[in-house]
């Protein structure tokens, strides 16, 4: 039974390269008898090997057929069993360079192709995934499997736009891997009227708080937050732990302006990991929202210390320090925050206002001229609690 590659976040990666491979090692050294004549016997490093590798013992069927193909260079078979076992391994950039290899001997095989087509992707190597799966995809255009793994790596290398395109046609709901990679794509291009009921339907019909939380995060993003914070529920019952579910949960509750649920949520992150940054950072931006100015500053003087260039953190402080008249070194901070993420629009409209109340009409002038130029280059003009593009080393 040849098994293929599972796409990622719903199912296992575990057993995510096919073993296509060592099912082609076997075909290619037992031929198909003709003429009554019996096939070739293989070598017996190369039973050793292929055993070894099928009970597990991966290093030792990698040295195996290594040692083969030092005496036998050409014995293709041993060439892409040994690419599956470093595959199987994780070392992908070794096993592409055996799939390569043993392409130069079977130009055009499409099991070989599959192979390392597969082993480009888990090595987040997405533009070459694309090129291999785009060459399968035209041999076989009517195969579902090859179309989505297609679409995925799409996605990945940033080209959501052609996921869509390569999905959008095919009927929904026999095919969840399909569904789940569209709903993605959907949901990049800022469709989130079709991928949210996508991610919902995947999110249902597999058990997967992982595919609800996409849903619930684009959903926010666009300021639907009583259907998000209904997604990230249904997140939560089918995985309490899942990584920043609680997170999104305050910032939708804070967006919302459900403002002490958003504090209690927030609290109860600081109260299991004392030095989370984005709760400190949250919290403070409520309590200065609310006037509480002393206590906004503590938080955001304990979340600089952990990452003392962050430009939400300068952000937020600078505007504390206006609020207390150090303008000079609000001046500063907001500056820092602008070299740390010029596309972000506040730290300039901070400055602008900031700029002119000090008798500097200029300087003044000349970040209205950088806000203008931002707007129409679609900068990010978000809150602290709704950013949507994420500050760097977030």
């Amino acid at each position: 039974m040849v098994k293929l590659h599972r796409l990622p976040c719903l199912r296992n990666q575990g057993a995510a390269l096919s073993t296509l491979a060592v099912v082609l090692g076997l075909m290619l050294w037992f031929p198909p008898a003709a003429g009554g004549q019996s096939p070739a016997t293989p070598p017996p490093l190369f039973v050793k090997a292929l055993q070894a590798q099928q009970e597990g013992k991966l290093p030792e069927a990698v040295d195996l057929y290594r040692k083969l193909l030092a005496s036998q260079p050409g014995l293709l078979p041993a060439r892409a069993n040994l690419a599956v076992a470093l595959a199987q391994l994780g070392k992908y950039n070794a096993a592409i360079r055996e799939y390569r290899l043993a392409l130069r001997q079977a130009p055009g095989n499409p099991m070989l192709e599959l192979d390392l087509a597969l082993a480009y992707f888990k090595s987040a190597q997405f533009s070459q995934a694309c090129q291999w799966f785009e060459l399968l995809h035209k041999s076989r255009p009517t195969d579902a499997r090859i179309r989505t793994l297609l679409a995925e790596s799409e996605l990945k290398s940033g080209k959501a736009s052609a996921a869509v395109a390569l999905l959008r046609d095919e009927p929904q709901g026999d095919d969840l891997d399909a569904d789940w990679v569209l709903a993605q794509a959907y949901l990049k291009t800022g469709n989130v009227a079709k991928g949210a009921p996508l991610a919902e339907r995947v999110g249902l019909a597999r058990h997967n708080a992982r595919a609800y939380q996409s849903a619930a995060q684009a959903l926010f993003q666009n300021g639907f937050y009583p259907q998000a914070l209904k997604d990230l529920n249904a997140a939560s019952r089918l995985q309490r732990n899942l990584p920043g579910l609680e997170m999104l949960r305050g910032r939708i509750q804070a967006s919302a302006n459900q403002i002490e649920a958003a504090r209690a949520t927030f609290r109860a992150i600081l109260a299991r990991r004392p030095n989370d940054y984005e709760a400190l950072l949250q919290l403070g931006d409520l309590d200065y929202n609310q006037g509480h100015f002393a206590r906004a500053k503590a938080y955001v003087i304990r979340a600089l210390r952990l990452k003392p260039n962050e430009p939400r953190g300068l952000y937020e402080l600078g505007r504390i320090q206006v609020h207390e008249g150090q303008l000079q070194a609000a001046v500063t901070s907001l500056q820092r925050a602008e070299k740390e993420w010029p596309i972000w629009i506040l730290p300039h409209s901070e400055l602008a206002m900031l700029y002119y109340r000090l008798g500097k009409p200029a300087l003044g002038k000349r970040e209205r001229q950088e806000i203008a130029r931002l707007q129409a280059a679609g900068g990010a003009h978000q809150g602290i609690s709704n950013l949507s593009v994420p500050a760097p080393g977030q």
